[in-house]
């Protein structure tokens, strides 16, 4: 009886949305690893070797969610996108995430970072984002890129935002486990008139707090397991910053060889330096293969052999209105980037993160990501294929490196 209740209401008690799963991911990246191949996560998404080889991988059609939207609110699968959600819209939270086990030596780990979503398409059926995991490092103010992975919803509801006219009358899908309330609430030094919505069971606790006006996710937590069980995990993310990254070339057509089963094949290393230590360089092949393709966006399986061993990668999205991390470029952006040497095209406020063009040569462009502690340098040919990545990041005891380059066309 009660089973059939949630189910009514959209409520199961499996975990695994998107979000979920993206929260897994990242607490599996900040707890397992402690030098991550950024550059393959960055741009191509290759989780870190080889301990997360095992990490849950993203997709669209992952179990659903504790809290299904769509269930909860019909209307959400014909409703329109909030009027503030538009490609070059970045999102960025705070994540924390901890794992606690209560054997004979009561381990507890955990991390910290944030996770950003670039939104690199809307239509009226579909909304791509980019998300973007930064790992922080040991001063609290650094970050390291790492896991890149794709975001599919619709226009009404996508993993960090909901329609705003649903949260009306949103204490209607209240019952025993679900509650809905409103409250003013202040996070990450800001406050928020929130609706918050608590799920709870014998074995978990989810909240989720969205904007009143404007839909948008400003809080989540879940713990997974009671107090008293051997293991519980628990993740928080906070809203820090949203703003628009504007590009001149938002609504670009892609290029006429971003087809499905069109492929980005790529070789190289991946050399990791301990402090005190000789280099260790192993040969590092990533492929890519576009499964889906649509207008002005593609999404692509990726695969990756790290000497020999298959690495566990999520998917990854490429669209004609983005900059960071992009697979491709369509033609007017190369044309913008050419005429723009040496211009810096963004700097994000949270992540000190820049990118410039470095320089415009045969046709193509190359960009240069530079933070704190990494640089990622990007080059595309004039048909607006990424040719090379050269990746460098480093801690106080490690630096990594990693090398690749593109070897059959299309």
């Amino acid at each position: 009886m009660r089973q059939g209740l949630r189910r009514r209401l959209g409520i199961i008690r499996i975990r695994g949305s998107t979000l979920t799963v993206q929260i897994m991911i990242v607490f599996l990246t900040i707890v397992l690893t402690t030098a991550p191949p950024s550059a393959a996560s960055s741009v191509l998404s290759v989780c870190a070797p080889p301990l997360l080889s095992s990490a849950p991988v993203h997709s669209p059609t992952s179990t659903p969610p504790p809290l299904d939207p769509i269930k909860l609110f019909p209307e959400l699968a014909e409703a329109p996108a909030p009027a503030w959600l538009s490609p070059g819209m970045r999102v960025t939270y705070r994540v924390l995430s901890a794992s606690t086990t209560e054997d004979q030596d009561g381990k507890t780990t955990g991390g910290a970072g944030l996770m950003q979503y670039d939104l690199i398409h809307l239509d009226e059926t579909t909304a791509v984002s980019s998300a973007k995991f930064w790992m922080q490092g040991a001063r609290g103010n650094e970050h390291t890129p790492s896991t890149v992975m794709a975001s599919l919803g619709i226009p009404g509801a996508g993993e960090y935002w909901i329609n705003p006219k649903i949260l009306v009358d949103a204490e209607q899908v209240a019952n025993e486990e679900l509650k809905v309330g409103r409250l003013n609430t202040q996070i990450e030094g800001k406050f928020y008139q929130v609706v918050r919505f608590h799920y709870q069971t014998e074995e978990a606790e989810y909240v989720w707090m969205f904007e009143e006006n404007s839909g948008l996710l400003v809080f989540y937590r879940h713990a997974i397991g009671k107090t008293d069980n051997a293991q519980r995990q628990t993740s928080v993310m906070s809203l820090v910053d949203r703003r628009y990254v504007r590009l001149p070339w938002s609504n670009s057509v892609k290029p006429d060889w971003v087809k499905v089963g069109s492929r980005l094949n790529y070789q190289g290393s991946y050399t990791v330096i301990v402090a005190g230590s000789p280099p260790t360089t192993l040969p590092y092949n990533v492929s890519l293969r576009a499964k889906r393709v649509a207008d002005g966006w593609a999404l692509y399986q990726v695969s990756a052999r790290l000497a020999g061993q298959r690495q566990t990668a999520p998917d990854r999205a490429s669209s004609a209105s983005q900059l960071a991390d992009a697979l491709w470029l369509p033609a007017q952006a190369i044309r913008s980037l050419s005429d723009a040497v040496q211009t810096v095209i963004d700097r994000d406020p949270t992540t000190g993160v820049s990118i410039r063009v470095s320089r415009a040569r045969a046709g193509g462009v190359t960009l240069v990501e530079s933070g704190p502690v990494h640089q990622t340098t990007l080059s595309y040919d004039r048909q607006g294929r990424l040719t090379k990545l050269n990746h460098s990041a480093r801690t106080d005891l490690v630096t990594t490196r990693v090398e690749l380059t593109l070897t059959d066309q299309p």
